[in-house]
């Protein structure tokens, strides 16, 4: 199949490397600079193993388009693939996903079909049918919600739990169907599929909203909550993938997107969404859990010297978008500490707030440090229990060290949830 994607970033750029791996002919377009660095092999982001199927399928399956045109008239399928940029409220902008619609319209030289898989309200894929109706070709529109993790995106793709596409017409879906991967492939109507997606995102930030609040109780009570949601997960009812470990809030946009969109069906709708809002409210307030385990230890916090390991949003990638160690590195300035960062993945970055030093490795960014947080599960950060000394106060948001080994040498330590 000849399938078109619109936008390269995280998800095109995977969508495009995971359908050439299918034997699928793509061609992906983007802005100029990010083509020109996709011609020569390098991918905008790090994902295992994008970049070596990039370049194993770079003009082979994979062609670099320099223009829509170019991309719209020689597809069959066309995937609308932006990541939907949000605000510092998790609020969309739909804006990329409209204006590539307008371009397909503009464009198209046959019937085609449109896949929308960049994520979206409920209701955007309506809007884009209409736009659609003013080409003169037949143009079918269906929804694909991604289900994609950072760290993990490529082999996801390859071998998703479930494949889910909205369409108005089940022999569109079945179309859009046959060039998916996987086994468990649903067809819903439009609407359900765009709301599938926000209530599979929904219900995940209700997970980790819960498991956070437990662990703070856990620990008023000398429990333990990483034993015990690992203990719950042999509960069938629960299950081994359930997002259940204790932590900080969850960053990235991805579920605050969605659980924003739930909130505001409710106001359009004069529907209470209580459990929402509580999310929301308690995904704002979580990360303060950081600086109350450093005010503990330190007491003023000003002039301290604090430094963050971890800076990307999960491990295995670079993306920086509302990382969760940006915010509590923000709070830290607020409070005239010394910040100190060392991510494997980050040597430079315009993203990063100012004022901040920037590590090239481990050792000297923990040297002088009066508290080391560790704040994304990078394994090679599992070298501070032999590293840190008893200066260095480890705060260990993931939960990754053994506080034994590190206790052992006289080392305070605190993880989330436990003792």
């Amino acid at each position: 199949m000849k399938i078109g994607i619109i936008g390269a970033w995280h998800l095109g750029e995977v969508y495009a490397v995971g359908f050439a791996e299918l034997n699928h002919q793509v061609m992906i377009n983007d802005k100029t600079e990010i083509i020109e660095s996709l011609k020569k092999g390098i991918p905008l982001i790090e994902e295992p193993g994008l970049k070596e199927l990039l370049n194993k399928h770079l003009n082979k399956n994979i062609i670099p388009a320099s223009t829509i045109k170019e991309t719209v008239q020689n597809s069959d399928i066309i995937i609308i693939a932006y990541d939907s940029p949000v605000d510092e409220n998790d609020e969309v902008d739909t804006l990329p996903v409209i204006k590539a619609a307008a371009d397909i319209a503009q464009h198209a030289n046959k019937d085609i079909i449109v896949i929308i898989s960049s994520q979206i309200p409920i209701g955007t894929s309506k809007k884009v049918e209409n736009l659609l109706k003013e080409s003169k070709y037949r143009i079918d529109v269906a929804y694909a919600p991604e289900n994609l993790r950072l760290g993990s995106a490529v082999e996801r793709f390859l071998n998703p739990d479930i494949t889910v596409i909205g369409a108005r017409k089940q022999e569109i879906a079945n179309k859009c169907l046959e060039i998916f991967p996987g086994e468990n492939k649903i067809f819903l109507k439009t609407e359900s599929a765009e709301m599938f997606k926000h209530m599979m995102n929904s219900y995940f930030a209700t997970q980790i909203t819960w498991a956070n609040e437990m662990s703070d109780l856990c620990e008023k009570v000398n429990a333990n909550a990483v034993e015990i949601a690992k203990a719950m997960k042999n509960e069938k009812r629960i299950g081994k993938s359930a997002m259940i470990l204790p932590g900080l809030g969850f960053g990235g946009g991805t579920l605050g997107r969605d659980i924003q969109v739930l909130k505001a069906i409710g106001k359009s709708t004069n529907t209470e969404t209580r459990i929402i809002d509580a999310i929301i409210d308690n995904n704002n307030e979580r990360n303060d859990v950081v600086i109350r385990k450093l005010e503990k230890h330190l007491g003023v916090l000003k002039n301290k010297k604090i430094t963050i390991l971890g800076l990307t949003y999960k491990s295995g990638t670079n993306t920086l978008r509302r990382s969760p160690s940006l915010e509590i590195i923000n709070k830290l300035k607020k409070e005239k500490s010394i910040i100190t960062a060392f991510d494997p993945s980050i040597k430079a970055s315009t993203e990063l707030p100012k004022d901040i030093t920037l590590s090239q490795d481990i050792n000297s960014a923990i040297k002088e440090a009066d508290a080391v947080v560790i704040m994304t599960d990078w394994d090679s950060f599992r070298i501070i229990v032999d590293i840190a000394t008893p200066k260095n106060i480890v705060i260990d948001t993931r939960n990754m060290l053994d506080p034994q080994s590190l206790k052992q040498k006289g080392i305070t330590y605190e993880g989330i949830g436990i003792c």
